[in-house]
C-alpha cells in the first residue's frame, strides 16, 4: 500500500522550513555540514519504508503562489511588491533543499554500491535507492 502526503512538503528533514510560509533567509549550510546532517537524517529513518519524492518549483512560481494563499485572489497589484520582497529567500531555500536532496540521492546511490560491492554472490542485491530528484514545471 502506497501513501501519499504533502503534510511535509515545505520540511527540509534536519534542517527546517517546516512551519509553512517562512521567507527569512536560511542559514548558510557548508557542503560537509549538508553531508553530515543527511547521513544523520538517513540513519534515523534508515529502516523505516519511507521514500522521498522531492519537487522543486521555481523559485518565481513559489513565491506567486505564496502571494495569492497569502493576499487573497485579486491582489495582483500587491503581488509584484511582495514577489520582489520575497524572491531572494524563496530562492536560497530552494536552493538549499535542492543541496540536501541531492546529497541523500548521492548518499543512497553510494551506500547501494558499496553494499552490491561487498556483497556475497549467495545473498540479493541490496534495494534499489529510493531517492530523486523532479522539477515540477506546468
Amino acid at each position: 500500500r502506497v501513501e501519499v502526503s504533502a503534510a511535509q512538503k515545505h520540511n527540509i528533514p534536519g534542517l527546517g522550513h517546516d512551519k509553512g510560509f517562512d521567507f527569512s533567509l536560511p542559514a548558510n549550510w557548508t557542503d560537509e555540514s549538508l553531508a553530515r546532517t543527511v547521513r544523520g537524517v538517513m540513519q534515523q529513518r534508515h529502516r523505516t519504508t519511507e521514500s522521498y519524492l522531492f519537487i522543486f518549483r521555481d523559485p518565481r512560481a513559489v513565491v506567486n503562489s505564496a502571494c495569492h494563499h497569502l493576499k487573497g485572489r485579486g491582489a495582483d497589484a500587491l503581488c509584484a511588491q511582495f514577489c520582489r520582497s520575497r524572491i531572494a529567500a524563496t530562492v536560497k531555500w530552494t536552493n538549499l533543499r535542492f543541496r540536501f536532496f541531492r546529497q541523500v540521492v548521492e548518499q543512497v546511490s553510494h551506500s547501494g554500491a558499496k553494499a552490491q560491492a561487498g556483497a556475497r554472490v549467495a545473498e540479493p542485491p541490496p534495494p534499489s535507492p529510493r531517492a530523486d530528484a523532479v522539477f515540477y514545471r506546468r
